[in-house]
């Protein structure tokens, strides 16, 4: 993967959202507090809140609005990373320069 750096034993990659992210490296259980799986490729709401500084609650207030893109898989609620990146993108607000 391109722009993966190793730092402190763990496969980073920088991306927009994603400070620290964790490769499968290591089991679940030894997950540092904060890095999430990149290799998936949906995520759940408690994962995503940890992206995001988000609470649980204003993601899923989002979603019944539909105001986030999310995944249904039977009565589960993913998010697809790629998806979640561009909408990020998508709602950014420039920086207005003034001279």
């Amino acid at each position: 993967m391109a722009g993966v750096v190793e730092q402190g034993g763990f496969l980073l990659r920088p991306t927009t959202i994603r400070k620290n992210v964790w490769l499968e490296r290591q089991t679940p259980e030894s997950r540092p507090p904060g890095m999430v799986n990149v290799n998936r490729r949906l995520i759940n709401i408690q994962e995503l809140s940890e992206l995001t500084g988000l609470s649980t609650s204003t993601i899923y207030s989002w979603v019944s609005q539909r105001r986030i893109p999310f995944v249904k898989c039977g009565r589960l609620t993913k998010f697809d990373l790629q998806r979640i990146d561009e909408w990020i993108e998508k709602s950014s607000v420039e920086e207005k320069k003034f001279y």
